[in-house]
């Protein structure tokens, strides 16, 4: 849904100049147990069943905002654009493909940022490499599962990775406080 990515990839951009700026300033472990008690408080309103009934217009804006911030602070913009999508009434193959496209805008965009605030080292660009083919496996792996599920069943999956998401950053958090 390329409106929506626009809106939400430009919003997201902004933001995460301040994420990147705060995260550069602030302690990082108690930063990161508020998004995940964020994150996993909104897990409720899509499981729930809450959709929006026709294209949410104006509120595209704060989920882009919120995924910038989310990004720059924590390196994960995904919880406010998936449960975006999760409530919109676009169809779940409509969604994963925004959600893809989306996500590597912002994964590009955040790269300036964090190399202005100093935020990029070798060993974290090591990590990145070592991690590309097991993202691109996971991608593969994750299109076939697509393929074969219910839309019903994508949107279970979808909300409990992002529990299993709040879960990680939390206890990230509290091992660093």
């Amino acid at each position: 849904h390329w409106p929506a990515i626009r809106t939400l990839a430009l919003a997201a951009f902004v933001a995460a100049l301040l994420g990147a700026w705060a995260l550069a300033r602030l302690p990082a472990a108690p930063v990161r147990l508020a998004l995940a008690a964020i994150v996993l408080g909104a897990v409720f309103v899509p499981a729930r069943g809450f959709r929006f009934k026709a294209e949410a217009g104006r509120l595209i804006l704060p989920f882009g905002l919120l995924s910038g911030l989310f990004n720059g602070l924590a390196g994960m913009p995904g919880p406010p654009v998936i449960a975006y999508f999760l409530m919109t009434p676009a169809g779940t193959a409509v969604a994963r493909a925004s959600m893809i496209v989306y996500f590597l805008a912002t994964s590009v965009f955040a790269l300036a940022p964090m190399a202005a605030f100093g935020l990029i080292s070798l060993r974290s660009l090591a990590a990145a490499a070592i991690g590309f083919p097991v993202v691109m496996i996971g991608s593969a792996l994750g299109g076939r599962m697509f393929r074969s599920s219910p839309e019903a069943h994508y949107r279970f999956v979808a909300l409990c990775l992002l529990v299993v998401a709040a879960g990680l950053a939390g206890m990230r958090a509290l091992e660093t406080l």
